[in-house]
C-alpha cells in the first residue's frame, strides 16, 4: 500500500470475478427451488392417485370374487336341488313300478280264479259270470264298472259304464254275453285300488272253494251255458226235474217244460 491509495492485487479481482460468475442470480435460484416443490406436491398427488387407484382395483376383485362365489354356491344349490327331485322322481318311478306290477298281478289271479270257475275255459268267462260271481261274495257297493250293450256296440271305445249295483237290480242293462279277458277285467276295476282288488281275490278264493264243496242248486233256464258233466241221480219234484253232478258238485234243476 502506497501513498494513502489501496490496490487490489490483480488475482484477488479475478478470483471475485469468477465467483461471482459461478453464483446464480437469486431469482433464477428461487424459480428452480419453486419447481422442485412443484415437483415433489405432483409426485404426492401421483402416489396418491395410484394409491386410490389401487383401492379402488382391489374393492372390485374382492367384489367380483365375491359375486363369483355367491354364483357359484347358487349354482352348486341348485345342482343339489336338481340332484334331489332326479332322485324323487327316481323313487316315484319305482313305486309306481311295484305299483303297476302288484296291480297286474293281483287282476291275473282274479281272472285265474274266474277261469277256473269257467271250467277253465276261456271263452266261458263272459260278464255274467264275473257278475254271478260278485253276487255270490255279496259285493254291493264297490266301484266296479261293467261295459253297456250301448258300449259294445261303439266297440268298448267307452266305458264300463253300468255300476256294479245298477247291473245287480238290472242285469240287462249290461252285455252278458261279453268275453272277459285281462284287460277288459282291469278296465272293469279301474276305479278301485290295487289292495281292494287284493281283498276281493281272497273273497273269490274262498268263494270259489266253497262252490267246489258243497251242492247248489242251479235254474238251467237262465243259463244257456250250462252243461250237465255227469247225471248220477235225478228226482221229479212237481213241474222240476232234480238232476245230481258229481263232477259239478251241484245239483241242477230243470224245469219240465224248458
Amino acid at each position: 500500500m502506497a501513498g494513502g491509495h489501496y490496490f487490489s492485487a490483480p488475482g484477488s479481482q479475478v478470483a471475485a470475478a469468477a465467483a461471482s460468475a459461478d453464483r446464480p442470480p437469486s431469482s433464477t435460484l428461487s424459480l428452480q427451488v419453486g419447481d422442485e416443490e412443484s415437483q415433489d406436491e405432483d409426485d404426492v398427488i401421483e402416489g396418491d392417485e395410484a394409491y386410490a387407484d389401487e383401492e379402488v382395483r382391489t374393492a372390485l376383485v374382492a367384489k367380483l370374487q365375491q359375486v363369483e362365489d355367491e354364483n357359484l354356491s347358487h349354482v352348486l344349490k341348485k345342482l343339489d336341488s336338481i340332484r334331489q327331485l332326479a332322485g324323487d322322481a327316481q323313487v316315484l318311478r319305482h313305486r309306481e313300478t311295484r305299483e303297476h306290477t302288484a296291480r297286474q298281478v293281483a287282476i291275473g289271479q282274479l281272472y285265474s280264479l274266474l277261469l277256473e270257475d269257467a271250467g277253465f275255459q276261456p271263452q266261458a268267462v263272459m260278464q255274467r259270470s264275473v257278475l254271478a260271481m260278485f253276487e255270490g261274495i255279496k259285493l254291493q257297493h264297490a266301484e266296479i264298472f261293467f261295459f253297456s250293450v250301448e258300449d259294445v256296440r261303439r266297440r268298448l271305445a267307452t266305458g264300463p259304464s253300468v255300476r256294479l249295483k245298477d247291473a245287480e237290480s238290472n242285469p240287462r242293462r249290461c252285455s252278458e254275453r261279453l268275453l272277459v279277458t285281462s284287460q277288459i277285467l282291469d278296465s272293469m276295476l279301474a276305479e278301485i285300488s290295487t289292495e281292494q282288488i287284493r281283498d276281493l281275490v281272497g273273497k273269490v278264493s274262498k268263494y270259489l272253494t266253497f262252490k267246489q264243496t258243497t251242492y247248489q242248486v242251479r235254474p238251467m233256464e237262465e243259463r244257456d251255458d250250462a252243461r250237465l258233466k255227469n247225471a248220477t241221480g235225478f228226482a221229479v219234484y212237481k213241474r222240476d226235474i232234480f238232476v245230481a253232478d258229481a263232477l259239478s258238485h251241484c245239483i241242477w234243476r230243470v224245469a219240465a217244460d224248458a
